[in-house]
């Protein structure tokens, strides 16, 4: 059974596909979303972004010079790139294993940076921000203590390998 998102989640995902719009795509990708984050104010992604030293202006210019309007993406379910809906559909996995009653826009977060090829990674990269620690900052945000995350990050469950492997287990 699918959990619900948060307000604030349906917020973020409604603004990834304004800006997939604004950027003449037809599509929402990762890249759209980690604008939609970084631009929703009072979110928990939102700070962890800011903290973190994302420069949403300098992503924004960035997409503006890197992508094309229109565009078809080949595997495309829906409007989602096949990246966007792997995370989507993982930020359920995550909220779940956080012990969350709800998707919020932390665990969108989560499912995006172990989505390590998809654009939104290597924009945020580009900038450098440092993924672990955003990573650690979102375990600290949803209760985690320090220990449990600085573990979690050196054991690989932070690997994208290893949350599918969870995945096809069903943990």
């Amino acid at each position: 059974m699918k959990l619900p998102y948060s307000k604030e989640s349906d917020i973020v995902i409604k603004e990834a596909n304004r800006v997939a719009r604004k950027l003449g795509q037809n599509f929402v990708g990762s890249e759209h979303f980690i604008v939609a984050l970084a631009s929703v104010a009072d979110t928990t992604a939102y700070s962890i972004l800011n903290e973190n030293g994302l420069d949403i202006v300098k992503i924004i210019d960035a997409l503006k010079y890197t992508l094309e309007p229109g565009g078809v993406v080949t595997g495309e379910r829906d409007k989602y790139t096949m990246s966007a809906r792997r995370i989507l559909d993982d930020s359920q996995y995550e909220a779940r294993r956080l012990n969350s009653q709800e998707v919020g826009t932390e665990h969108i977060l989560l499912a995006l940076i172990k989505e390590t090829d998809c654009v939104a990674v290597k924009l945020m990269a580009s900038e450098n921000v440092n993924i672990q620690k955003v990573y650690t900052d979102i375990l600290l945000a949803c209760g985690s203590d320090a220990n449990t995350a600085k573990r979690e990050r050196q054991t690989g469950c932070f690997a994208p390998q290893a949350h599918a492997v969870n995945v096809a287990r069903g943990t």
